[in-house]
């Protein structure tokens, strides 16, 4: 069945909704509920960081879409209509196995940005507020903590890509004396 080119663009804007439109139900749900669930972790756990993957699954939804619209009968045969979370849990496992100073550092940072966003930040405010001297100073610093944080690391990282990879210390090279033959045999006079 033909689908109106109009309605898919205007369905495209939706996350999910352009791949629901063009009969892949899953794939459209999977859009949704992914996209939909970073917005409720961002706003119920107070991650705002996590809001910068929106735009990444809005804008791969969108084209999506259209590579969708634009597949051939047999194209569409080759590429079924499936969950994102029918992900092989061995490739997840192999690559948190792989990868585990990374995704332990990313949970540790979210981790400790909760805690700061959430907790920590909101005591010291009131504290402050409840301090009659006028300490606004000391406000904007702990404002700046995430920012100067994230830039630092960022630095490192950029500075650890502009230095590239460690490269192994030298082996040291054998030299032709300190090499002895073997020439086999039972006695071992043979060896020089």
């Amino acid at each position: 069945m033909k689908k109106s080119s109009f309605l898919t663009f205007c369905f495209a804007f939706m996350p999910g909704a352009g791949q629901m439109y063009l009969g892949y139900l899953k794939r459209g749900a999977s859009f949704m509920a992914i996209f939909f669930t970073v917005c409720a972790i961002a706003g119920f756990l107070g991650l705002e960081p996590l809001l910068f993957l929106l735009p990444i699954i809005w804008f791969y939804a969108f084209f999506d879409t259209f590579n969708i619209k634009h597949m051939t009968e047999e194209q569409r045969l080759q590429t079924p209509d499936d969950y994102f979370f029918d992900i092989d849990k061995s490739l997840i496992k192999s690559f948190v196995e792989k990868n585990n100073m990374i995704v332990g550092g990313i949970f540790v940072f979210l981790g400790i940005y909760m805690l700061y966003s959430n907790l920590l930040l909101p005591v010291l405010g009131r504290i402050l507020d409840s301090i009659s001297y006028d300490m606004w100073w000391i406000w904007n610093i702990l404002n700046s903590v995430p920012t100067l944080f994230i830039a630092i690391v960022i630095i490192y990282i950029g500075l650890r890509l502009v230095r590239g990879p460690r490269s192994a210390a030298p082996l040291p090279e054998e030299s032709e004396t300190d090499f002895t033959e073997f020439k086999g045999g039972e006695d071992n006079t043979d060896v020089q």
